[in-house]
This record gives C-alpha cells, sequence and structure tokens, in this order.
C-alpha cells in the first residue's frame, strides 16, 4: 500500500509536471504571438508615417514650385500691362488702406486681384498638360472611338488660349472674370489649371492660397517697376515648355516701397 501509494505520489507529480509544462508552452506560445504582433503593428505604423509624410511633401513641393512660377508670371503680365496693376492697387487700397498689410481674410475681398489669378492661370497654366486620366469603358468623342483603359493626355494650355472658349485669347485681360462665375476648383472645364474630378490636383488649396497671399502682399506693399531702359512692350514673354511652364528669361524688376516703413519690420510681414 506503502508503495502504491508512493507511486501515486509520482504518478500525481509526474502528471502536474505536464500540467505546468503544457501551461508553460501557452504562455511562451502567446509571448512570441504578442511579441510578432507587437512588430507588425510597428512596421504597420511607420509604413503609414512614411505614406503621410511623402504625400505631405507631394503637396508642399507641388503647390511652392508651381506658385512662384505663377507669381513670376502674374507679376510680368502685370508689368506689362500696367493699367491692371493699377486696378489691382487701388482695390488693395480700398479695402485694406496702408496702414496694415494684407491678411488672409482679406483675400475674398479682393475680387479684381482673384480676377488677375485666374488670368494667369490661364493664360500660363503652371502644368500645361493634366495628369494622365484613363477611361475605364470604350467611349465616342467627336466621332473617334476610344478604346477602354485608354491614356488621355488634356491639354490645359489649348484649351485655355482657344478661340472658342475666350475671346482674344491670347491677350491678357482680368476684367474677363469680373462678370463671371468661373472658378478654379474643377467646376468649369474653360478653366482647369489644378485638373478635376477625383485626378484634381491634391496642393489646389494650398497653392492657391500661396499665390492669392503673396501676390497680393507684393502688389500692396510694393510699386514695381522695370529696370532702367527696359519697356513694357519689349518685354519677353517666351515660354519653357516641360513638367512646368516656366518663363524662359526670368522677370527682373524693381521693387519700390510704398507702406509705412514700419510695416515691414512687423513680424504680422511674414
Amino acid at each position: 500500500m506503502i508503495f502504491h501509494h508512493e507511486q501515486s505520489n509520482v504518478q500525481c507529480c509526474t502528471f502536474d509536471h505536464v500540467i505546468k509544462s503544457q501551461q508553460y508552452w501557452h504562455v511562451c506560445i502567446i509571448n512570441v504571438y504578442i511579441h510578432d504582433l507587437t512588430i507588425y503593428l510597428m512596421m504597420l505604423l511607420c509604413i503609414i508615417i512614411f505614406a503621410m509624410c511623402h504625400y505631405v511633401q507631394e503637396i508642399l513641393e507641388g503647390s511652392t514650385d508651381t506658385s512662384i512660377t505663377t507669381i513670376e508670371w502674374a507679376l510680368a503680365e502685370l508689368l506689362k500691362h500696367p493699367k491692371f496693376m493699377k486696378k489691382a492697387q487701388d482695390e488693395l487700397d480700398d479695402v485694406i488702406g496702408q496702414d496694415r498689410v494684407v491678411d488672409e481674410s482679406d483675400i475674398p475681398q479682393l475680387k479684381y486681384l482673384q480676377a488677375i489669378v485666374k488670368e494667369t492661370f490661364r493664360l500660363h497654366p503652371p502644368v500645361p498638360l493634366m495628369v494622365p486620366h484613363q477611361n475605364m469603358e470604350a467611349c465616342e468623342i467627336g466621332g473617334y472611338h476610344i478604346l477602354p483603359k485608354t491614356q488621355i493626355f488634356v491639354n490645359l494650355w489649348a484649351i485655355h488660349r482657344h478661340s472658342s472658349t475666350y475671346e482674344n485669347p491670347l491677350e491678357f485681360n482680368p476684367d474677363r472674370f469680373l462678370q463671371t462665375n468661373v472658378d478654379l476648383k474643377g467646376k468649369h472645364f474653360e478653366l482647369l489649371p489644378f485638373g478635376s474630378g477625383r485626378r484634381i490636383c491634391p496642393g489646389m488649396l494650398l497653392g492657391l492660397l500661396i499665390v492669392q497671399m503673396q501676390l497680393a502682399r507684393l502688389l500692396h506693399s510694393f510699386t514695381w517697376k522695370l529696370p532702367k531702359g527696359e519697356n513694357p512692350q519689349d518685354m519677353d514673354m517666351g515660354e519653357v515648355f516641360g513638367m512646368t511652364t516656366r518663363k524662359a528669361i526670368p522677370l527682373r524688376a524693381i521693387a519700390i516701397a510704398r507702406l509705412p516703413q514700419h510695416l515691414y519690420l512687423a513680424p504680422q510681414f511674414t
């Protein structure tokens, strides 16, 4: 009986050991699973952060590079046509005065400035060819049969300068947009500097704000003149075609302060 009891004890000890071993392996498996899951989640988080950074970088680069090009074209056209610059500066003085600088909240009231920006985007679209589009189904346009999944390049430069779309399309004339509701957000096909639909430029709002704000401040804060000996009629308005439509000969101009000196030193003038 004692031997049997001892044997029972041994058997019981062995069974307990097996139970504890199984629990140990379960814990190990769970630990390994949690460890792998943690690594997976960290990798997924890194990928998401990298994708977001890349997306934000594309927006910033796209909006700043094309914005600088557009502002240069706007100033060049206004120097070539001083009467439009005077109209813009008169509007800025009426709306803002000369005791402060332009603020973002002032932009909706600057109708003529917005017309100048629209006309600049029309005559000098920063990207002459829209981002490639693709039709999902076969269709027929103008008598041409278009196969499905055909890449389509929209020539904005040609649309914006076509006589069937605008009167005197090769002339810079912001007044043409004063009596229309045409905007820059892809709703009106006669003016598509940022594209339209699901493939519209993701940096549209930022780029438009940069152009409007910087151009408004440049016109409000300075009187602009050409270097001595240069005439507006002789300005070279040639373009260099590429991914962006740049001015062939960079603009040279003289800026003369037209506001009180303390405004140029204020922290808000940034």
